[in-house]
């Protein structure tokens, strides 16, 4: 009968997914109820992997929900709801009997994967691990035992790392912290409702659900860790710091522990230095230049996670006394408080500083790395986000006293505010600075970095680090010790060199940036400059060219506010003086463009310019260049523009300039061929000479085809429409001659050439 049962919903559960979305939905709801905990556990692995298209092309449209209607995402939103869904409602029927599910180790980080098949379990997953004795008695990890709800979470977090469709819909958005897609509407459901940031409890979700491990967690895993021959020696050591955090959780928050655990093991553990090492080992000479990095909306998805992690944690220093008189009977809060306590410094501090740091090194050079930078920058700043119910603060309202309270969370994550620093000046020093995102992305980090009593706490963090003796840490309390040998732990676990923020290699460093900073704002002043330089000549260009667009203008202003905003962030940080910055502004003004110290070396004679054979060297071997073409340049003597005009007839009617100029006019054969030469070289324009002959064809053939009145008719409208086009070819020629006139004697000439000869 049992067996009959199975089928029968096996068949029916493979008639629905046939149907709409919206009935699939409703249908699975009603089948949760009708049958029995033991028949649902036959279609539920199922169910799962088709919700998120694992190995399948499509999904359940998790991931392209804009593309379906309306009610068809409504009713899917409902269904997986945590509160009132479908699909909780069998999970929670499901966890009652502690029904377990086989999950694959390939699914998750290559870093955890290698741990366990050498016999390392951490606290999560040593009792998440399914084992299988072997003949002479040695243990073998096959794969992991979930829950139900563990096993729709993992899969739920993995399917960001694997939707291609996700990738599509939220790089579209302009918002970095917004999108419509369903995915990230349902992390934040998931987010809210379990991790609760408005300061309540956790709401308890154990139903008397029957455990096999229960009240004392970290008692049972520890005596299973000691007893467990194939752990390594040292291991002991490394889970005894997790003990504290386990003995802080009860049945109670066992849920929301395991969300947060679940999201920071597979969003964040994925792409860290140990995960590349690892891979480039095992594929030394396979695509060794080929480095994958987290996709756009992966990291999107993480400053959410992050966000919230702030705001849950933090809820609970803004409560009232009040508050907690209510809840201070009941251990679902002391359980949520404890937790808050240790979620993010023991789950997060470590997998999020090999994520930035991989992101970091690796991330292409374009603007969109500021997802990355946001990122990094949200963690750096807890005290901004305390009410989630209210906008987060600006890093202009932070003050000393503030930060101060903040100090074990500078000091337990003192790596992520002074490596990634450095690794940033790095990226920045390569970097162009007179693009509005690159100079918008330093003056960022510059403005956070420059809070008041900031780098205080980092130095004195530092300095305690890097200590040999402990008489320094009898000045600090024990959550401030502990923060920074957790950091000591962490820089060890990850192979980090410590370097410090203040280091004299670190201050060379920062002094380059901030000359990069000026040379930049010095550019783009002379490019303002330029630009609004008064004249008829300048009036007329700036009718015809878009080059001067307003637009552009105030890009152009908007980026020298950035980029002096940070020139003022850095000089504060390192407090470098007016003196250094003075010899440093001297060094960029001497090679600004019309310095000679950046040109080749030439002369200039009566015929214009003239490369001497060391600035012939310099100039093939791009050793120096002109910046701006000197003023004293002829134009009758300009470079013939290939694109536009034919070398031939410019050489010849050049030619006819100077013979007129000779023996006509009777000018000497070293005078400028002046006008004359302008002039005749418009008719070496293939603008004229289309028009020409297009002019010639018509008159030929209206001659020999003149029949009748009508065709004369058409012959004087085509001549008028001859004319007109004339007309307006000749004055786009004359606005490509002054054109090209103004930017000879202004140095915006940066198109190839041909010298004439």
């Amino acid at each position: 009968m049992a067996a009959g049962h199975n089928e029968n919903i096996e068949i029916r559960y493979t008639s629905l997914c046939q149907k709409q979305l919206h009935e699939r939905c409703q249908e699975l709801t009603t089948l949760t109820t009708e049958y029995h905990v033991r028949e649902l556990q036959h279609i539920f692995p199922q169910l799962v992997r088709d919700i998120f298209g694992y190995g399948k092309n499509h999904d359940w449209g998790i991931f392209s929900s804009p593309n379906l209607k309306r009610w068809n995402t409504d009713t899917l939103e409902v269904f997986l709801s945590p509160s009132e869904g479908g699909m909780f409602s069998m999970i929670n029927k499901l966890e009652r009997e502690d029904i377990r599910f086989d999950y694959p180790l390939k699914n998750i980080p290559v870093t955890s994967r290698n741990q366990l098949q050498q016999g390392i379990k951490s606290i999560f997953y040593a009792k998440r691990v399914k084992t299988q004795i072997y003949h002479n008695n040695c243990e073998m990890i096959t794969c992991l035992s979930l829950s139900a709800f563990d096993y729709y979470f993992f899969h739920f977090a993995v399917a960001l790392l694997t939707a291609p469709e996700l990738i599509s819909g939220l790089a579209s958005s302009a918002n970095i912290g917004e999108s419509d897609d369903m995915y990230c509407r349902l992390v934040e459901k998931y987010l809210n409702y379990f991790l609760p940031a408005d300061g309540s409890p956790i709401k308890s979700t154990a139903m008397g659900i029957n455990k096999s491990v229960t009240a004392s967690p970290a008692k049972t895993l520890t005596s299973r860790l000691h007893n467990n021959r194939l752990l390594k020696p040292t291991m002991t050591a490394m889970e005894d710091s997790f003990t504290g955090c386990s003995k802080a959780v009860n049945d109670t928050v066992e849920r929301s522990d395991a969300l947060i655990q679940i999201f920071a093991e597979i969003w964040l553990n994925c792409y860290n230095g140990q995960e590349v090492g690892q891979q480039n080992s095992s594929k030394m000479l396979i695509n060794q230049s080929v480095v994958t990095v987290p996709s756009y909306d992966h990291v999107r998805i993480v400053r959410r996670f992050i966000k919230h992690m702030h705001y849950f944690c933090n809820c609970s220093k803004r409560k009232v006394a009040s508050d907690v008189i209510n809840y201070s009977l009941s251990n679902t809060f002391y359980a949520t408080e404890n937790l808050r306590r240790i979620a993010i410094p023991d789950y997060i501090t470590k997998k999020l500083f090999g994520f930035l740091q991989f992101s970091f090194d690796h991330w292409p050079m374009d603007s969109s790395f500021r997802v990355v930078l946001e990122t990094w920058l949200s963690y750096l700043q807890p005290w901004r986000y305390l009410d989630i119910h209210e906008k987060p603060l600006p890093s202009s309202m932070s003050d000393a006293a503030d930060i101060r309270k903040w100090k074990d969370f500078v000091f337990n994550n003192l790596a992520l505010y002074s490596v990634l620093f450095q690794k940033y000046i790095l990226r920045a020093l390569r970097s162009d600075l007179t693009c509005i995102k690159e100079a918008h992305l330093l003056m960022r980090v510059a403005k956070v970095m420059n809070q008041p009593g900031l780098m205080n706490i980092i130095d004195e963090g530092e300095a305690l680090l890097l200590s040999d003796g402990g008489r320094i840490m009898e000045c600090y309390n024990n959550e401030e010790q502990l923060a920074l040998i957790s950091m000591q732990k962490c820089l060890d676990s990850l192979s980090v060199i410590y370097q410090p923020i203040f280091d004299v290699n670190m201050r060379e460093m920062v002094k380059k940036l901030l000359k990069i900073v000026i040379e930049s704002s010095r550019k783009l002043t002379i490019t303002t400059d330029e630009a609004k330089n008064t004249g008829v000549i300048n009036s007329i260009v700036s009718f015809f060219s878009t080059e001067y667009e307003t637009e552009q203008a105030k890009d152009a202003y908007k980026t020298k506010q950035y980029l002096e905003q940070a020139r003022y962030g850095i000089t504060e940080i390192y407090q470098i003086t007016q003196t250094e910055e003075n010899t440093i502004i001297e060094s960029v003004e001497s090679q600004m463009p019309g310095n000679r110290t950046n040109s080749p070396d030439h002369t200039i004679t009566d015929s214009g310019v003239a490369l001497t054979p060391l600035g012939r060297y310099q100039i093939i071997n791009r050793l120096r260049k002109f910046d701006h073409l000197p003023p004293r340049v002829s134009l009758a003597k300009r470079p013939i523009r290939r694109s536009y005009e034919n070398v031939f007839l410019a050489r010849l009617l050049y030619s006819l300039a100077v013979y007129i100029n000779i023996y006509i006019l009777g000018k000497s054969p070293t005078d400028d061929p002046g006008l004359m030469a302008v002039v005749l070289r418009y008719f070496a324009s293939y603008s004229f000479i289309y028009l020409g002959l297009l002019i010639f064809v018509f008159l030929f053939c209206s001659s020999i085809l003149r029949i009748s009145v009508i065709f004369a008719v058409v012959e004087i409208t085509f001549r008028n429409l001859i004319v007109a086009f004339f007309a307006i070819s000749s004055l786009w020629t004359m606005k490509n001659l002054i054109l090209v006139g103004y930017q000879q004697f202004y140095g915006n000439n940066k198109r190839k050439r041909t010298s004439v000869r």
